[in-house]
This record gives C-alpha cells, sequence and structure tokens, in this order.
C-alpha cells in the first residue's frame, strides 16, 4: 500500500520548499512516500478521494480561498482566514476518525484560528488531536519546525 504526506498549502513557494526539502529525506526516501500537493481546496478535495486510506500525514494551511468547501462552511471561513481548518475539521467530523493524531495545521494566524475554534464546543474536541504549526511569515519559503512535525508524525 502506497504512504502519502498530503500537503495543502496555496503559497506555491512554500509549497515546493516543503516537498522538496520532504522528497530528500532518508525517512521519506525509504519508505517510498507519496507527497501529494495541493494548492486549492478545491484540488484537496478531488485528491483527497484518491489518497483517504494512504495518508499518513496530513498538513492544511489554515489561510486560504474558500473556493471549494461546502455552501455551510464557506460563511465561517471568514473570506478564508480558517477555510484550511474548516476542510480538515469537515474530513474529520464525517468520520474520516484516522486523520486524528496525523495532521498538522500549519498557520500565521494561531491566535485567530485559536478564538474561533474555542468558540465551538465540536471544534475544540478534535482541537487536542491535531498538531498546530506556526508559520514564521506568510511567504516564509523554509520552515524547519513543519518539516520535523511532519517526520515526527510519519517516523
Amino acid at each position: 500500500m502506497k504512504k502519502v504526506i498530503f500537503l495543502l498549502e496555496d503559497n506555491k513557494t512554500i509549497l515546493y520548499s516543503v516537498k522538496q526539502t520532504l522528497l530528500t529525506n532518508k525517512v521519506v526516501v525509504r519508505d517510498n512516500i507519496i507527497i501529494c500537493d495541493c494548492n486549492n481546496i478545491s484540488d484537496a478535495n478531488d485528491k483527497y478521494i484518491e489518497y483517504k486510506d494512504q495518508i499518513i500525514c496530513m498538513v492544511c494551511d489554515s489561510n486560504m480561498s474558500s473556493i471549494g468547501l461546502s455552501d455551510i462552511l464557506k460563511p465561517e471561513s471568514k473570506n478564508g482566514l480558517f477555510a484550511g481548518w474548516l476542510w480538515l475539521y469537515d474530513k474529520i467530523e464525517k468520520g474520516d476518525l484516522l486523520l486524528l493524531n496525523k495532521s498538522i495545521i500549519y498557520t500565521a494566524y494561531f491566535t485567530e484560528l485559536n478564538k474561533k475554534i474555542d468558540k465551538h464546543p465540536e471544534q475544540a474536541n478534535i482541537k487536542e488531536h491535531i498538531k498546530f504549526v506556526t508559520k514564521k511569515s506568510v511567504t516564509s519559503v523554509s520552515d524547519d519546525e513543519l518539516v520535523n512535525t511532519i517526520l515526527q508524525i510519519i517516523s
């Protein structure tokens, strides 16, 4: 069975940098892990269906376009600020509990996201099972903390 690291990040520079770093990691190479990269939620919806049973780590940028979110979740995304979080939450709420303990939310807006989650008990219940990594900046092209957290989950 394939093993997949699923990356949902709308900044193509960050996406490329993280993917390239992972592709040179000895664990990723040794275990022949596939890196599935998506730069928008619509693309993630399609690729998620293809790879969902093979995902060993899920990384979602919190802030991105809400296009592709359900009509129910779009207004809650606050113009995309929480779109990645809501996309991941929606997958878990619909029964993909295997994503718990192997998912990462990557955001430069952790304080705002944390306040939003705490206002919704149903979302707060899964927060303790998700790792949160704070982006150093919204244009950062290198984040050792994110890569290290991914490697911690897949090891």
